[in-house]
């Protein structure tokens, strides 16, 4: 798999759980949803294109979970905060990310 079509893919799935973030808070905070048994929005094909992403790059550590799921789409990422070696790796974009599993 190319970088580019890599990037694009992670950006679309970062985009499409910005969008759901946003319609969760939307949803929230008006009082019919408060009132309604509306439990919120789940990108459901979110999980099956990370499975296939981290099967392609083969990623044995899990570093795509962790850079999406607790790293926030990279958003949370301090430096330092992902080692391997005892080195510091720069994992703040998608483009990092491809090249540290590549």
């Amino acid at each position: 798999m190319t970088k580019e079509k890599f990037c694009e893919i992670i950006n679309n799935l970062k985009e499409a759980n910005e969008v759901q973030t946003q319609m969760y808070y939307l949803l929230y905070n008006s009082r019919s949803a408060r009132d309604s048994e509306i439990v919120g929005l789940q990108i459901v094909h979110e999980g099956i294109v990370v499975e296939l992403l981290k099967e392609i790059m083969d990623d044995k550590f899990d570093q795509m979970d962790y850079w999406i799921y607790e790293l926030n789409y990279g958003r949370l990422y301090e430096d330092g905060c992902v080692t391997f070696d005892g080195n510091s790796i720069d994992l703040s974009t998608p483009e990092l990310l491809y090249d540290f599993l590549s």
